[in-house]
C-alpha cells in the first residue's frame, strides 16, 4: 500500500462523513424518523432480535439535534477531505 492510497481512502471517508452531515443539515427530522423506524422494524424480524431486548423506544432527533449532528459531521468531513489534498 503506497502513501497515495492512504490519502485516497481518507478523501473517500471524509466525503462520506461530509455527505452524511449534509443530509442531516438539508433534510428535516422526518426523514431520519422514517429511517430509524425502518431499521427498528428490520431488527425486530431478525433472529438476533430475541437476543437483544431494547428497553427504550427509538425516537427521531429534534430539528436542533439533527442540525448539530449535521454540523459536526459536515465539519469533520470537511477537515478529512481537505487534509487529503
Amino acid at each position: 500500500m503506497n502513501i497515495v492510497s492512504v490519502w485516497a481512502w481518507m478523501f473517500l471517508f471524509g466525503h462520506l462523513v461530509w455527505a452524511t452531515g449534509f443530509m442531516f443539515l438539508i433534510f428535516w427530522h422526518g426523514y431520519w424518523q422514517e429511517l430509524i423506524e425502518t431499521l427498528a422494524w428490520a431488527h425486530e424480524r431478525t433472529p438476533l432480535a430475541n437476543l437483544i431486548h431494547w428497553t427504550d423506544k427509538l425516537v427521531a432527533l429534534s430539528i436542533v439535534q439533527a442540525r448539530l449532528v449535521g454540523l459536526a459531521h459536515f465539519s469533520v468531513g470537511y477537515i478529512f477531505i481537505y487534509t487529503a489534498f
